[in-house]
């Protein structure tokens, strides 16, 4: 049903596909140029511009896109939004009220996609089992890590935590009700930006790695690529005529 990824570009128009692939190509153009930004001084200013640029690609790309069903559309670009929201703080402002701004759009965000990927259909709990532990050794540990440094914001951090492991499940659990490439999309996305955001919470409350912010930002375009193209390769998304 689904042979390759050409099947979800010829879905439309010629039109259609040529502007998909011109919003994938400036999408990528922006990750080829962070490594560039954070090596060499003359583009320096280009690490606060490119993780906001990448989220105002992918919401014009939500926009204008054909035959997504108006609801999906609209929380799809509320969640984009809120992302721009979060990263445009995080980078601009670095005072800890701006930080809990930033947290919460991001929480935001989390809670949207979540929701994008629910679907309707009898779970099979006992699939996600594994994960769930997984994932609940996962988050303990970096809990562990930057608690005494967290203070007033550890009730955020949890709430963060608890949302952002039910986006991995819920993404897991969508196998076999979502085609393949919208499947390990969304589920492989979700990890990535649970891996950003945890590293981002490691850095900034228990110890600095080299390069850090570098692979953040890769990190956190790359899963937010991944989450939104899954929202879009899911076909019940679309609007059938």
């Amino acid at each position: 049903m689904e042979n390759s990824l050409i099947s979800y570009y010829k879905e439309s128009s010629t039109w259609t596909m040529t502007r998909d692939k011109i919003f994938d190509a400036l999408f990528f153009t922006l990750l080829l140029l962070t490594p560039m930004a954070f090596s060499l001084n003359g583009l320096a200013e280009l690490q606060y511009i490119l993780a906001p640029a990448a989220n105002m690609i992918l919401l014009l790309q939500i926009i204008t896109k054909p035959k997504l069903r108006k609801d999906i559309k609209i929380l799809s670009a509320l969640a984009v939004f809120f992302s721009l929201v979060s990263v445009f703080t995080f980078f601009y402002f670095q005072q800890q009220v701006y930080f809990v701004i930033a947290l919460m759009s991001y929480v935001l965000s989390l809670i949207i996609y979540t929701i994008l990927f629910y679907h309707n259909k009898p779970y099979n709990i006992q699939r996600s089992i594994m994960v769930s532990s997984i994932l609940l050794i996962f988050s303990l540990y970096v809990v562990n890590l930057i608690y005494e440094q967290l203070g007033s914001l550890f009730p955020l951090t949890i709430l963060y935590i608890i949302i952002v492991t039910i986006l991995v499940q819920t993404s897991y659990l969508r196998l076999g009700y979502v085609s393949k490439y919208s499947y390990y999309f969304g589920f492989f996305g979700s990890i990535v930006l649970m891996l950003s955001s945890s590293l981002l919470m490691i850095d900034r409350f228990h110890f600095s790695i080299f390069d850090t912010d570098m692979i953040i930002q890769l990190m956190y375009c790359i899963g937010l690529f991944m989450v939104i193209k899954s929202v879009l390769y899911d076909k019940s998304n679309l609007v059938v005529k």
